[in-house]
């Protein structure tokens, strides 16, 4: 990432602001470990939820992705616009903020009502009859409005640290509350729904950290021009929500007629996850940048900015979307459970590879156009793609299903490209590549792709050793074409000639000794002693009640013997290890497990508080006087 600022960029007097090198770094290593945490959370929904559970919770993700396209686009971005040109005079600002936090509020509202309605009316966006899935739906979308806002003014202030814990954190909080609900105690898609918006909401509290300092608090609103302005960005940014989001939708309601499934809907969503994954290592990269094209002066400095992020295309996620798109087969049995690997989906992925490409492009032509002040000129032409997205799920869908609708976000997502791409070149006074250099990029890249195609064809170990030599095989070309810089070497280079950490200190050997002797005496033929007390009968079978009927008894009697949180995490131990319903001899050894395991983290904290208080122990004592 060191390569992302074309210059040195003068440091922000307003504390916690980042350069777009430090800004890019912070938001890619939030992708980073997002994809991680994501892409855990929808293959671990891909396995514990059926085909057809896993259908409704792809429909309520999809349908939160467009609402939240929705409400982020307009407002936070023309706040962060303004936040951005005011170059650290946030009190400027503040009316602008109000009313973007009152609109964007009031809108949540509203979408949250005309879901439930539709929902109450028989029209069911979401396919389930679960009162608690849609009033969780319906509470996640007025919960998106508040934090697309807090969003947009870290962004705008160049706040990325803040961002991107929001962005984390939310993530984070999301897979913790599924794992509990989901995995713990079989709440199936409600729990789903409950958990994105406790992550959301955690996201913020988080973003009202993030923006101390910069909340507004009581006071005038901004003109109605401000909200005008807003307008053609809105249009924009939804539109390009849309071509992200509307295809399963629209597969999901075109496709009626001809008979797609939920469990079609599931493998929609599966190989969405693995196509789309390029998609926000771009949006990271483009939300780095915005704050500075928007301040540079010159159209030759913003568009050094905008290559700065686009750079990265060619060098990293053209490699990635052609791998899926040579070779699908090898990429599905890896990452995804085995129903989702059939030839169907092989197609299906190819497309979605594509047209992620081609959508990552468009998005990141939007955004810059943005920060350079056309987002009229940006506005006006992108619900083309809306028009031509529509007339694709119509026309493909019926006869061609999910991959009609791939082929249709493909289609529309080309159309934005065209459509931005000479208005950019005109804003920037910028010119496409040379055609020498186009083909020096293709023959470059042909060995790559060669092996790519070969890996398609081959058994799984052997196909992703290809793919890993393919990308080595683009090493030498790339830094001929000057994708990778000198200021990349030198960045390797200095992380190579760093000194090695120091060994570690003899205490930390020392606790990593008395955990391992422990670990030793607490699992030690755990599972196989016979010497069953009492009380691991009463508390297993307590955690057992719990976990089945969320009954706290013992005999018909209240057990508060122990906490009840004791409880509650051996009865969500159970269900998870499938013992919740199994007989009690054989609950208590997988229950021994987690008691055990306890006691040997309870080791390891103990030797950390021993050290921490030790380390500001006064040797001489409190009350001594010394010699």
């Amino acid at each position: 990432m060191t390569a992302i600022a074309p210059g040195r960029a003068r440091r922000s007097r307003v504390r916690a602001e980042y350069s777009a090198a430090a800004g890019g770094a912070i938001l890619v290593a939030r992708f980073a470990a997002g994809a991680v945490l994501n892409y855990a959370f929808g293959l671990g929904l891909a396995w514990l939820l059926v085909p057809s559970g896993f259908g409704v919770v792809s429909a309520v993700q999809n349908l939160l992705l467009l609402a939240a396209g929705v409400l982020n686009a307009g407002l936070p971005w023309a706040l962060a616009l303004r936040v951005a040109k005011a170059n650290g005079d946030h009190e400027a600002v503040k009316p602008e903020f109000r009313t973007a936090l009152v609109a964007n509020l009031g809108f949540g509202l509203v979408l949250g009502a005309a879901f439930m309605a539709t929902q109450l009316a028989g029209s069911r966006l979401v396919p389930t009859g679960s009162a608690v899935t849609d009033l969780a739906v319906a509470a996640e979308m007025v919960m998106l409005a508040v934090n697309s806002i807090l969003a947009g003014v870290a962004q705008g202030s160049g706040r990325f640290a803040g961002l991107g814990a929001m962005q984390g954190g939310e993530i984070l909080l999301k897979c913790a509350a599924a794992a509990m609900l989901v995995a713990g105690l079989h709440t199936g898609p409600a729990g789903v729904a409950l958990s994105f918006l406790l992550g959301t909401a955690g996201s913020v509290l988080i973003g009202l950290r993030t923006c101390r300092g910069l909340m507004p608090g009581w006071g005038p609103l901004a003109s109605f021009s401000f909200l005008a302005d807003s307008g053609p960005i809105w249009l924009a940014s939804a539109s390009m929500t849309f071509l992200i989001t509307a295809d399963l939708l629209g597969l999901e309601v075109a496709g009626r007629a001809a008979g797609v499934t939920v469990a079609v809907l599931a493998a929609y969503q599966a190989c969405g996850l693995l196509a789309r994954a390029s998609f926000y290592v771009s949006d990271a990269l483009a939300d780095a940048v915005f704050p500075f094209i928007a301040r540079s002066a010159s159209p030759r400095d913003k568009h050094r900015w905008f290559m700065a992020a686009a750079r990265w295309v060619p060098l990293l996620i053209i490699p990635i979307q052609a791998a899926l798109f040579a070779a699908p087969g090898p990429v599905l049995r890896v990452f995804l459970p085995e129903q989702y690997s059939y030839p169907a989906a092989h197609a299906l992925l190819r497309a979605l590879a594509a047209g992620t490409l081609a959508a990552l492009m468009t998005d990141m032509l939007v955004k810059s156009l943005f920060a350079a002040g056309r987002e009229r000129q940006a506005g006006r032409r992108m619900p083309i793609t809306v028009v031509t997205e529509v007339t694709g799920l119509i026309v493909l869908v019926p006869r061609y299903g999910a991959v009609g609708a791939a082929c249709s976000s493909l289609l529309a997502s080309g159309v934005g490209l065209v459509l931005l791409t000479p208005l950019y070149l005109r804003t920037v006074q910028a010119r496409l590549p040379s055609a020498a250099r186009l083909a020096g990029y293709a023959i470059g890249f042909a060995p790559t792709a060669a092996i790519f195609a070969v890996a398609g064809r081959a058994p799984v170990m052997l196909a992703w050793a290809l793919i890993v030599a393919g990308a080595l095989a683009f090493v030498v070309p790339a830094r001929r074409l000057r994708l990778i810089t000198d200021t990349d070497l030198r960045f390797l280079k200095g992380l190579g000639s760093r000194r090695r950490r120091p060994a570690w200190h003899p205490d930390v050997w020392l606790a990593v000794f008395c955990v391992c002797v422990a670990a030793v005496a607490l699992l030690y033929n755990i599972s196989t002693s016979p010497d069953i007390l009492y009380d691991e009968a009463a508390y297993t079978w307590a955690a057992q009640q719990v976990a089945q009927e969320w009954h706290l008894t013992l005999n018909t009697q209240p057990l508060f013997v122990h906490p009840p949180l004791m409880f509650l995490v051996q009865a969500a131990w159970l269900r998870v290890t499938g013992y919740a319903s199994a007989p009690v001899a054989s609950a208590i050894r997988i229950a021994r497990l987690l008691a055990a395991s306890a006691g040997v983290a309870d080791v390891l904290l103990i030797a950390g508080l021993a050290y921490r208080l030790a380390g500001h122990a006064d040797p001489g004592g409190a009350g001594c006087s010394r010699p």
